[in-house]
Parts: C-alpha cells; sequence; structure tokens
C-alpha cells in the first residue's frame, strides 16, 4: 500500500503538468497566432503534440495504478477483476475521460486545418472536464462544479504560457518577445482575475473554518500551496513592470532576465503541482464538524 502512496502523487503531478503544457500550448497559439514565426508556431504544434502523447502515457500509467490502489499489492494493478473495478469508480472514470481528451488533443493533426482546431478545442473540453470527477469538487453542486472549471483554465493559461515563453527568450527577437509579453500581460489580468476569484470562492466551500489551515496537514498543506501560487505571481507582476519594459530599453539585458524569471516561475510552479497532486490524492479534505 506504501507503494501506491508514493506513485499516485507523483503520476497525478505528471498528469498535471502534461494537461496544462498541452492546453496552455491550445491558449497560446489561439491568442498569439499573428504574432509568431514559423518555428514558433512549429514549435507549440510539436510541445502541444508531445505533452498530449505523455498525457496518454501517464493517462495509462493512472488507470493501472488505481488498481494497484484498490487491491493493496503490485500485482493487483494488472488484476483483471480490480481493472474492471477501477471503470466503476469515480477516479477510473475521470482517468478514462482525461484519456479520451489527450488522445483527440494528440491525434488533431491528423486532420485538416479546418477542424484540427475543432478537435483540439474539443479535447480540451473533455480532458479539463475529468477535473470535475476527482477531488473535492465532487458532490458539492454545479456552482463549485463552475468554479473550479474556472480556476484550472486559468492554470492552463498561466503555467501552460511558462515553456512557450522560455523557448521565446533563446531564439525570438527582443521586438517579437516584447509584442507577445505585452499582449500576455493585457490578457493575464483577466485570466488571473477570473482564476483568483474562482480559486478564492472554492477554498470557502472546500473550509468551513479558517482554523483548519493551520490545524490539519490538509490545511497546511493548502497555505503553502498559497504561498507558492503569490510568489509566482509576484514574479509575474515583475516581469510585467519592470523586466518587458526592458525589452525596450535594453533588449538583450531584458530577454536574459525574462528567461531566467521564467525559469524561476516553472520551479515554483512545479511546486505548486506536486502540493496539488498530494491534496487531491493522500489527504482527505477536513470534517466540517
Amino acid at each position: 500500500m506504501e507503494l501506491w502512496i508514493l506513485i499516485n502523487p507523483m503520476l497525478r503531478t505528471f498528469l498535471y503538468f502534461s494537461c496544462f503544457t498541452s492546453v496552455g500550448a491550445i491558449l497560446f497559439l489561439y491568442h498569439f497566432k499573428d504574432l509568431q514565426s514559423a518555428d514558433g508556431l512549429c514549435y507549440l504544434k510539436t510541445l502541444t503534440k508531445k505533452s498530449s502523447i505523455v498525457g496518454i502515457v501517464i493517462s495509462l500509467g493512472s488507470f493501472f495504478s488505481i488498481a494497484g490502489s484498490l487491491g493493496g499489492d503490485f500485482l493487483s494493478a494488472l488484476d483483471i477483476s480490480m481493472l474492471r473495478l477501477t471503470l466503476e469508480t469515480k477516479l477510473g472514470l475521470a482517468t478514462v475521460i482525461g484519456l479520451v481528451g489527450f488522445c483527440l488533443i494528440a491525434t488533431a493533426s491528423k486532420f485538416s486545418d479546418r477542424f484540427e482546431g475543432i478537435i483540439e478545442f474539443l479535447g480540451s473540453l473533455i480532458l479539463l472536464s475529468s477535473f470535475l470527477f476527482v477531488g473535492h469538487s465532487t458532490g458539492k453542486g454545479p456552482i463549485v462544479s463552475l468554479m473550479l472549471i474556472i480556476h484550472i483554465i486559468g492554470v492552463a493559461f498561466w503555467l501552460g504560457s511558462l515553456l512557450p515563453f522560455k523557448w521565446l527568450c533563446s531564439f525570438s527577437n527582443a521586438d517579437k518577445l516584447y509584442s507577445i509579453a505585452e499582449k500576455f500581460g493585457f490578457l493575464a489580468l483577466r485570466y488571473i482575475g477570473l482564476l483568483l476569484i474562482a480559486g478564492i470562492s472554492y477554498a470557502c466551500f472546500l473550509f468551513a473554518d479558517l482554523q483548519q489551515l493551520f490545524n490539519t496537514t490538509y490545511g497546511n498543506i493548502f497555505v503553502a500551496k498559497l504561498f507558492s501560487v503569490c510568489l509566482i505571481l509576484s514574479l509575474g507582476a515583475i516581469n510585467k513592470f519592470r523586466i518587458v519594459p526592458m525589452l525596450i530599453s535594453n533588449p538583450e539585458q531584458g530577454r536574459i532576465r525574462l528567461g531566467n524569471s521564467i525559469r524561476l516561475e516553472i520551479l515554483i510552479a512545479s511546486g505548486i503541482l506536486i502540493l496539488s497532486s498530494f491534496l487531491t490524492t493522500s489527504f482527505a479534505l477536513p470534517s466540517f464538524g
């Protein structure tokens, strides 16, 4: 059993990475397609496909790990009866739904240009909807589910932009990078605003008493996650108001500093996703009683 306590959060973390990278790359391409070079477009399409393929592999691994958790030993992951039982659980269903979403995104490029975007949008919608079947939002009504969807769309836009920006800082000229970063800052005010409103409202539904944030393990991890979110948002603000303008006044230095800041954001984002995976797989929500 101890084996799955370690494996399940790890798989969940990689699942988050794959989901937000693939959906985030699609959103990035949608918003900034007219500002991308041919190499940039190629990079985004490749990133979308590769991350969704990784998502397929992780989803399959997660499905077997659920069976293993149910059976309590490693061989249970390959037991047909345990695999059938997995299909009857909400977590198993969510994994299958997510797998369908990843498959649609991974194969979208096989369709004509006219249908590729539609398939990617449908795959993203299915993939994000899988979050409604797991975690602590289940059974709390449509309003909580809507807040969760809004929240994860904002997360996908924010975290999914980090790798594209890291690539841009390495390969793009400062003028193009500035144009994309400036537009990103404008859009981020809307996406991140909705992310924060939905996230705070969602947290209010999770905790009946603020003391639970400090006297429970779940609450402590949640506070660590909030601190990390505040840290990454602070870096985003520094990027917008100090580093991005430097792309005009001192292009080379601005490009280097933005790249370093993005790398630090990726590191913090990794920590946020790890904490989130433990919250959804290893710890129970504090009781209201």
